[in-house]
């Protein structure tokens, strides 16, 4: 989605002026849009991992073991509304499978 906004201005230019001439330098105009959205997507797209490789930036996995006891706690509470008679078991199994998907999409699916 990045550059639709300036190519689609770019390409909304009119063809013509008021009197039917070319209207002025609008080839020069789409390409330089153009050439521009594609050296930013680009330059941006491949310079990313060796950026991230020299800076050492690495995933330290801290929002893991929230994602886990925030599922940890679901776990709890969908069981205490099964217990209240507030859902029923069906309901129960569907969201114990909801956030089984969950955990094994974290990965270690504790």
């Amino acid at each position: 989605m990045r550059g639709v906004v300036s190519l689609a201005a770019a390409l909304a230019l009119p063809l013509t002026v008021q009197d039917n001439k070319p209207f002025p330098a609008r080839d020069l105009i789409v390409f330089i849009t153009f050439v521009v959205i594609l050296v930013t997507l680009v330059v941006q797209g491949l310079s990313l991992p060796p950026l991230i490789r020299f800076l050492r930036v690495e995933d330290d996995r801290s929002m893991e073991s929230e994602e886990h006891e925030a599922l940890l706690e679901e776990r709890q509470t969908i069981v205490e509304l099964r217990d209240q008679d507030i859902i029923s078991d069906e309901v129960l199994r569907r969201i114990q499978r909801d956030i089984d998907l969950a955990e094994a999409r974290l990965g270690d699916g504790s």
